[in-house]
């Protein structure tokens, strides 16, 4: 009985995402959608356990010799994805000063049963992979985290500064994370 009730949540949760998705996609004609998090909260490979927003844009705050993170999620919503790249521009201020952001993929690690009782099995979020800039595929039911981080250098000048990170897939139109 709890497997089946185990089966009808998770049938459940990817009935929520699917209509989540669907609410994101409206009005637009996209392959994949871009979702954001901070660095604090773990993204799962299952697109059915994303809870991050969709969104274009992301915010986050830093001070001189100082480095923050936080996460943009691909997400296939009509096929997989194929030949997946990224690239980030410098974080640019209206005066035209410039601070470096690297993207590293979010590699995942496959998580058996230990001697002791946790929440979750399988695939678990862990490793950042800098020596990758793109994938071959991300099939639709799972994401792709980018880890975005911004490293201000101490003798950076205050100020707002912007960036894009853009994502591309074979065949699909690019997406932005400013």
């Amino acid at each position: 009985r709890l497997q089946r009730l185990e089966a009808e949540v998770d049938q459940s949760d990817a009935l929520l995402w699917r209509l989540k998705a669907a609410v994101a996609m409206e009005g637009k004609d996209a392959d994949f959608l871009l979702a954001a998090e901070t660095s604090m909260r773990k993204v799962f490979i299952e697109s059915r356990r994303l809870e991050s927003p969709y969104t274009d844009h992301f915010e986050l705050a830093a001070a001189r010799n100082e480095a923050e993170s936080f996460q943009t999620i691909v997400v296939p919503v009509k096929d997989d994805l194929t030949s997946v790249p990224w690239s980030m521009s410098p974080l640019r201020s209206e005066k035209g000063k410039e601070i470096a952001a690297t993207v590293r993929l979010v590699g995942y690690v496959n998580c058996k049963q230990p001697s002791y009782k946790v929440t979750s099995l399988g695939w678990w979020p862990d490793p950042l992979l800098d020596f990758m800039d793109k994938v071959d595929v991300v099939p639709v039911g799972e994401v792709l985290p980018l880890w975005v981080t911004v490293k201000v250098p101490e003798d950076a000048a205050a100020g707002t500064y912007e960036g894009k990170l853009t994502v591309k897939a074979q065949g699909a139109r690019s997406q932005t994370m400013t």
